[in-house]
């Protein structure tokens, strides 16, 4: 795969237009995050009522973990395949806490509830970032000593139980759709991503060999000024800030 790989830019005016067409039923747009799925569909509500639409379908856009989450529960209960079963972010949690308890290293030392929440997000960074086999092969301090023995005994639990994560999620949907046992809209667009992890990008490039179309939007700017204030003491200074915060 070459690491030349880049999206096709889309204009917000143009996404907007696509969105408020009938075609919109062949375009998926996936944001970072729930705060901007929802202010995305906020305008595009916002410029159909404007537009003079009292009705309208309401354009498929979602974050990109709830659209992973959507395609692997099509895939889990289509009855033909069979998969492992999606852990939830407190499932993981509570796994992963069971796993540092049963370490035999000093573990009365540690807070067990916030070392797993430490582990968990080192083991979905190393997933996002495609770290992880170089990682179980490096020589290594003591704590990332001590992480990858945990790592190895999470992986072999969730194995063994036939678990999955969320850290796992991108590349087990990425495999469904080489082996064509998934299928999605015709233009997937990546709307407000400042950044790809390349867990991510190896799966929009799959997509993109069986013939989706990837695309990337930039988050619409708004119109903004700015104003000088002068407060009469830093304590006049704090309750204006703190009235403009309210």
């Amino acid at each position: 795969m070459s690491a030349s790989f880049e999206f096709t830019q889309t204009p917000f005016a143009g996404l907007q237009a696509r969105l408020l067409a009938e075609a919109s039923a062949s375009i998926t747009v996936l944001t970072p995050n729930l705060r901007l799925a929802r202010e995305l569909q906020r305008s595009l509500d916002q410029a159909a009522y404007q537009a003079g639409h009292r009705v309208w379908a309401a354009p498929d856009v979602l974050p990109f973990n709830q659209w992973l989450e959507r395609l692997y529960e099509a895939a889990l209960y289509s009855g033909t395949i069979s998969l492992p079963r999606l852990l939830t972010p407190a499932q993981a949690q509570l796994l992963w806490e069971e796993v540092i308890r049963a370490w035999d290293g000093d573990s009365a030392l540690l807070s067990i509830s916030e070392t797993a929440a430490q582990a968990r997000a080192a083991w979905t960074t190393a997933h996002a970032w495609q770290l992880w086999p170089q990682m179980r092969l490096d020589t290594c301090n003591e704590d990332g000593r001590a992480f990858r023995t945990w790592a190895n005994a999470y992986r072999q639990n969730c194995a063994r139980s036939d678990w999955m994560d969320q850290a796992q999620l991108v590349d087990r949907v990425s495999t469904l759709f080489e082996k064509k046992q998934l299928r999605c809209a015709d233009a997937l667009v990546l709307y407000g991503f400042d950044l790809v992890t390349p867990q991510q990008r190896a799966l929009l490039m799959t997509l993109q060999s069986l013939g989706i179309q990837i695309e990337q939007s930039a988050v619409q700017s708004a119109a903004s000024h700015c104003v000088r204030m002068a407060a009469v003491d830093p304590n006049d200074e704090l309750q204006r800030a703190a009235h403009w915060a309210r």
